[in-house]
């Protein structure tokens, strides 16, 4: 197990960031945080973190605030996947830019581990569960430029500048998940409109079926990967079962509305988590009806 004094999270006011420094004070970690708030949100924050504000786009400032840090959990991303084909520039910039900078920062300044949020989007449409080894079917922007990070961080792993381990996050949910905009998720979309007393929008027939993971869950998934021996591997963060869009939407309300589908989404998400319970002895503790229940319970609806 290795042990680490100070911990810079890139990304870190936003939704999972936010969890993630929350948990590792509670563990007695000095926690940084470098976000630009167009995603995050300081209020997010405990008043113990450090909190920087600042771009990956710029590399100078990443390399002078990552000075002494020990690890950093990469966080920081355009991060939808279904605006990301009007948002290409962007997308680039953040996705593949940014984490160069970052892992150069990492490099400059000798940080010994860092943990890269990856996409379930890699596996696009393919079948069945989604093993680690899985060729990617990548049918947008987002999936590729994620995917194109991951590739840089294997190759700083390999060439032993820092330390890497990518952690391919499937939907995840929770308290402070988006729920407005284009950025928010299903979840987060149907707890605010059921909070406003509309109905829930199912896009297509509502069968199509996601693999929902704990926020609480992903944060131990991290936590465990971050004080690891382990590194160059590539961990699903998913529950192992999916559940239609319908059977969802159940749990939350029975105001529902059908309209036509999106493009360029998956039909199916499911991952295989096989790898992360044996390797870093993690398994999910939160199932879809009990997190649900919570959330509902949480914002009194």
């Amino acid at each position: 197990m290795k042990k680490y004094k100070k911990i810079l999270i890139t990304g870190g006011a936003g939704f999972i960031g936010s969890h993630m420094c929350e948990y590792l004070i509670k563990k007695k970690f000095k926690v940084y945080v470098i976000d630009n708030l167009v995603f995050g949100d300081r209020k997010n924050l405990n008043k113990k973190v450090y909190f920087i504000k600042g771009d990956i786009l710029n590399q100078k400032f990443l390399i002078q605030k990552f000075k002494n840090i020990d690890a950093v959990i990469h966080l920081a991303a355009m991060s939808r996947s279904g605006p990301s084909d009007k948002a290409i520039d962007l997308c680039i910039n953040q996705n593949v830019i940014g984490t160069k900078n970052v892992l150069e920062a990492c490099r400059i300044n000798k940080v010994k581990k860092l943990i890269y949020a990856g996409s379930a989007t890699f596996y696009g449409n393919l079948k069945g569960k989604f093993r680690e080894d899985s060729f990617g079917d990548l049918f947008n922007p987002y999936a590729l430029t994620k995917h194109i990070g991951e590739k840089m961080c294997l190759f700083y792993n390999k060439k032993k500048y820092v330390s890497c381990n990518i952690m391919r996050y499937f939907n995840v949910y929770g308290k402070l998940q988006p729920s407005k905009g284009i950025y928010a998720l299903v979840i987060g979309i149907f707890l605010n409109n059921k909070k406003n007393n509309k109905p829930l929008t199912i896009y297509g027939d509502g069968k199509q079926k996601r693999d929902f993971i704990h926020v609480n869950d992903v944060v131990r998934a991290n936590y465990k990967c971050i004080i690891s021996n382990i590194n160059g591997e590539i961990f699903n963060v998913g529950y192992g079962k999916n559940y239609s869009i319908n059977y969802l939407s159940s749990l939350i309300s029975n105001n529902i509305r059908y309209t036509k589908k999106r493009k360029g989404e998956a039909r199916e998400t499911l991952a295989d988590i096989k790898k992360i319970k044996e390797k870093l002895s993690w398994k999910p503790n939160i199932d879809i009806k009990n997190g649900i229940k919570d959330l509902l319970n949480y914002y009194n609806l």
